[in-house]
């Protein structure tokens, strides 16, 4: 066996554990974005929304999960960014408008 050919091996066998990796690391950050703690959400979202390759409506739920975790944690103004972006993506959805006019209760209290 060549050295070139143990040498191809050996970057395939790297490739496939980087595209392992990347597939787990893609996974837990959907868990992440799924679950219930705030800080999770938004760390999990976040991620997600920069890996990019969803459609525009399961970028609106990304937006919409994350912007209700920031008016949990009184980021208003963030949350904001994050219902206005939903609503562009997705302007029919009935429960993202729902979460921006909670929003807006909250805000006016």
């Amino acid at each position: 066996m060549s050295i070139a050919t143990i040498v191809r091996g050996g970057s395939i066998v790297m490739l496939i554990a980087l595209a392992i990796q990347a597939q787990q690391t893609h996974n837990e950050n959907w868990t992440r974005c799924s679950g219930t703690d705030n800080d999770l959400i938004i760390a999990g979202c976040t991620a997600v929304i920069q890996a990019g390759g969803q459609t525009p409506e399961q970028q609106a739920q990304i937006f919409f999960k994350r912007g209700l975790s920031y008016v949990n944690k009184k980021l208003y103004d963030l949350a904001i960014q994050d219902f206005d972006q939903a609503l562009r993506l997705n302007p029919n959805a009935d429960r993202i408008l729902l979460g921006s006019l909670l929003h807006w209760l909250k805000i006016a209290r």
